[in-house]
């Protein structure tokens, strides 16, 4: 899904409709899951925010909890970009509930780390940095993470490192987060060239940023992702984290270069 959304969502809603048809309700909760995952990659929470209240109902009807988690987590990322920020924290504390329910094992740890890495991204939106960062630096240790959560989680790091003005220590992070993005393709790899370009500005190197914003430009474009307006110095949806997309407000006196994104 993350190589080609464009993809992702054909083959996501050839699932759901095989699903539906054989009556496979776990596969169709999982597909309804992806394909609400492909739509919010274009832009489209309302009709993602549909999918996965749908595809929540039969999670709690199969009384399947690492499903029901990761649906919860799933629309928790949704809401965020929705702007309902209370929902989306009631849906964290949802999914960690759920998990009590699930099979302990591999699966399990997993969930509640990438639960936890969606907690240390709201502290971070809400201004608690220095618990986001301890948070992120003990979940980067975590070895069952996929290269999905750990680019997100290594580039929401250099986010946050680089907000108390650690430029050095932050691109260390967002140069790891490049690496594992490359592998994963472009929906995964523009936003993280977008936080290393932010980082650059901020520490100086305006060169260097501004390469690193048309470049993102150039991947976003070829991905046939949403842009808006956007030019590469001054996004309008400025992704910092995989998931971080909103424009932040100027501030007077600030230049544009100088914006500050937040993470999701």
């Amino acid at each position: 899904m993350g190589a080609d959304p464009r993809r992702g969502e054909t083959l996501a809603r050839e699932v759901v409709a095989a699903s539906r048809a054989a009556d496979d309700l776990p596969a169709l909760a999982w597909s309804l899951r992806a394909l609400a995952w492909a739509h919010r990659s274009q832009w489209d929470h309302g009709t993602a925010d549909r999918l996965l209240a749908e595809a929540l109902r039969l999670g709690r009807r199969l009384g399947d909890g690492l499903l029901v988690a990761h649906v919860c987590m799933t629309r928790h990322a949704v809401r965020q970009e929705m702007g309902r920020p209370h929902t989306a924290r009631r849906d964290l504390e949802a999914a960690l509930e759920a998990l009590t329910r699930a099979p302990a094992g591999d699966e399990r740890s997993v969930a509640e780390a990438r639960v936890r890495i969606q907690q240390a991204t709201s502290d971070t939106n809400a201004g608690r940095l220095e618990r986001a960062e301890r948070q992120f630096r003990e979940l980067a240790r975590h070895p069952l993470l996929t290269d999905t959560d750990r680019y997100k989680l290594l580039n929401n790091l250099g986010f946050v490192i680089a907000q108390r003005g650690a430029y050095d220590d932050a691109l260390h992070w967002i140069e790891q987060a490049v690496e594992v993005a490359a592998r994963l393709g472009p929906a995964a790899l523009a936003p993280v060239l977008a936080s290393r370009a932010w980082i650059r500005v901020q520490g100086g190197g305006l060169a260097l940023g501004l390469r690193d914003f048309e470049e993102a430009a150039r991947v976003y474009a070829a991905a046939g992702l949403p842009l808006g307006s956007t030019t590469p110095s001054t996004p309008t949806r400025w992704p910092t984290c995989g998931c971080c997309r909103r424009r932040p407000r100027r501030r007077p006196g600030r230049s544009r270069s100088s914006r500050r994104p937040r993470c999701r």
